[in-house]
């Protein structure tokens, strides 16, 4: 699956606002759009990311939503960025999607395919719909991240709130507050009873409130007033954020780091207006330096785009948007199980030996009480009074 990039929406220019932004975030390490992924180093990892995107899918689209959607294109140019999230995400974007399973998976007890589901005779194959939510997908709306995780090159991080103005008021960079969000419910990759986590480490896993390890991001502009370099500088933000967090989730909980791309941490955003949607991936890479210290950047890459009124274009945007979605409560929920099992066994680890260092500081602490008390009592410096 591949297309050309199209021109960004004839609305208005890109401000100096945004320029300015999008030069700080570069001042900080975090770029966008700089071709990267076309480097020879990098092949491999663009192999991995585009893959996800370009998984062929068997469903196609109904005539019905597809008149519906034809029907909201007449007018979304005029519409304001609400209302276009409104009017086309649903019709990009449904709750649930097709699943291929063997048939003896899928029978019922009588022997039939179940309700809802289509039969191919070729292969024998049942096509059954699968809610998203049935499988641990979560979603938000304009719901700001719950700490600031942006990356940034001032040497002392203890004073987060401070470099957080900083970040907003003085360079743009504001914290993250996506049109849409996308990742997983909070009962999936559960705790085990008896387990506890350092709250950091529950701080950087749910960073998108009431959701964990999200990883896919939709900034939305209309065409009457909006423009998606602006959509693209908001979608950069914020998945600079969700990599940078996963990022230091790992390291805090001693994972070892990575020299080139980080395949561990990559998320997907779309930006998206009344005419088009572009497809982006998120990621860092780590450059080892000869003294043993770490360049780390931060990149947003495009890797794929659609107009809305290209044939077929609905299909294919459905198609992405989906891939990314199964890849998320899939592939990478579990590759997740993993990892989060590795970040239980440390920070119990780390939590017990707390424990039992308070134990032990507790009990040296006391033992010197009682120490100094016998030396006052040997000494006869300790004054003892007897009630009558």
């Amino acid at each position: 699956m591949d297309s050309s990039a199209p021109p960004l929406s004839i609305a208005s220019k890109p401000s100096l606002a945004t320029y300015s932004v999008r030069s700080h975030m570069e001042e900080h390490g975090i770029y966008r759009d700089k071709g990267i992924l076309k480097k020879p180093a990098l092949a491999s990892f663009r192999k991995t990311v585009t893959q996800v995107v370009d998984e062929r899918r068997e469903s196609g689209v109904k005539p019905g939503s597809e008149a519906k959607y034809e029907r909201r294109l007449q007018w979304s140019s005029d519409d304001n960025e609400d209302t276009v999230l409104l009017k086309l995400l649903p019709c990009i974007i449904k709750d649930g999607r097709q699943v291929r399973a063997p048939l003896a998976d899928n029978k019922q007890n009588d022997g039939e395919a179940p309700e809802g589901s289509a039969q191919d005779q070729d292969t024998n194959d049942v096509y059954a719909h699968v809610d998203f939510e049935e499988v641990g997908l979560q979603f938000s709306s304009n719901r700001q991240f719950a700490r600031t995780y942006l990356p940034n090159i001032f040497d002392d991080q203890g004073f987060e709130a401070k470099i957080a103005r900083e970040l907003a008021k003085e360079q743009g960079m504001k914290n993250p507050k996506p049109d849409r969000i996308y990742g997983l419910d909070c009962d999936q990759l559960p705790i085990p009873k008896g387990n506890l986590l350092r709250p950091e480490t529950r701080s950087l896993i749910t960073l998108v409130p009431n959701m964990k390890d999200a990883f896919f991001i939709i900034e939305g502009k209309s065409s009457n007033g909006g423009n998606m370099t602006k959509a693209a500088e908001q979608a950069c933000r914020a998945g600079a954020c969700l990599v940078f967090s996963q990022r230091r989730l790992l390291a805090w909980t001693g994972h070892k780091d990575v020299d080139g791309p980080d395949e561990r941490t990559y998320v997907y955003s779309a930006t998206m207006d009344a005419n088009c949607m572009m497809i982006w991936v998120h990621f860092a890479v780590v450059r080892v330096l000869e003294d043993g210290s770490k360049d780390v950047n931060f990149y947003m890459e495009w890797i794929y785009s659609k107009t809305y009124r290209e044939n077929d274009a609905l299909l294919y945007l459905r198609g992405v948007c989906h891939n990314i979605l199964d890849w998320g409560v899939g592939a990478r929920k579990k590759a997740l199980e993993e990892r989060y099992r590795q970040i239980i066994e440390f920070d119990g680890r780390l939590m017990k030996d707390t424990a039992l260092r308070s134990k032990v500081e507790a009990t040296s602490k006391a033992e010197e009480q009682r120490a100094k008390k016998r030396r006052k009592r040997d000494d006869g410096t300790s004054v003892t009074t007897t009630r009558s």
